[in-house]
C-alpha cells in the first residue's frame, strides 16, 4: 500500500514517465484516496490508491478493475480510460475528466436522458451471465433493510468510540 505521496510520484514518474509535476487529493472518498495528477507531457490524471487491510479480506482493487474490464468490454463509453494499474500498489491511473462537482447545477432535459440512457444499459449488461461473475463492491447494498441495518453498525461505532473517549477524558481529568 502507498503510504508516502511524494515517493509515489517518483515512482510513477520513473517508470511510466509521466513527468508529474503535482498530486491534489479530490476529497469525497472513504475507503479509497483518490489524486488529480498535474504532468508536463499529458493532459491531467487521476489515481485512485486502494484501502488495504490485514484485516479485511476484501480486494477493492479487483473488484473495480474487474468491473471497469467488463464496462470496456461491452462497449460502454461513458468511462474514463485506464492509463495503468498495478495490483501489488493497489493503484489505478485513469485519464482525468472534466467534470462540475457542485451537485446543485441546474439539470436539462437531455442530462436526465443521459443518466437514464446509461442507467438503462448497465441494467441491460446486468442480465449477462459474465456480468454475474463480477463480487459486489465492499458495501453493496440491494434492500433498504441492509442499507439501515448497516447505517446501525456505523453508529453502533461510532456511540463506542464516543463512550471510549469520555472515558479516557474522566480519568485524565481525575489525574489533574
Amino acid at each position: 500500500m502507498i503510504t508516502d505521496i511524494n515517493h509515489f510520484i517518483t515512482y510513477l514518474n520513473t517508470n511510466y514517465n509521466f513527468d508529474i509535476i503535482s498530486m491534489n487529493p479530490l476529497n469525497g472518498g472513504r475507503n479509497n484516496q483518490v489524486y488529480r495528477l498535474k504532468s508536463k507531457k499529458y493532459l491531467d490524471l487521476i489515481v485512485k490508491l486502494f484501502f488495504r487491510d490485514s484485516a479485511d479480506s476484501r480486494d477493492r482493487f479487483a473488484v473495480e478493475i474487474a468491473a471497469y474490464q467488463f464496462l470496456l468490454k461491452n462497449n460502454v463509453k461513458a468511462i474514463p480510460q485506464l492509463i495503468a494499474s498495478e495490483k501489488d500498489l493497489a493503484f489505478a491511473l485513469f485519464e482525468w475528466i472534466e467534470g462540475v462537482t457542485n451537485y446543485k447545477i441546474d439539470l436539462t432535459s437531455s442530462d436526465i436522458y443521459y443518466a437514464a440512457d446509461f442507467l438503462i444499459h448497465l441494467y441491460e449488461l446486468s442480465k449477462i451471465p459474465e456480468a454475474k461473475k463480477i463480487i459486489n463492491a465492499s458495501e453493496t447494498f440491494f434492500s433498504i433493510k441492509s442499507v439501515i441495518e448497516n447505517v446501525q453498525l456505523r453508529l453502533n461505532r461510532m456511540h463506542t468510540i464516543i463512550l471510549k473517549l469520555r472515558y479516557y477524558e474522566n480519568i485524565i481529568s481525575c489525574k489533574r
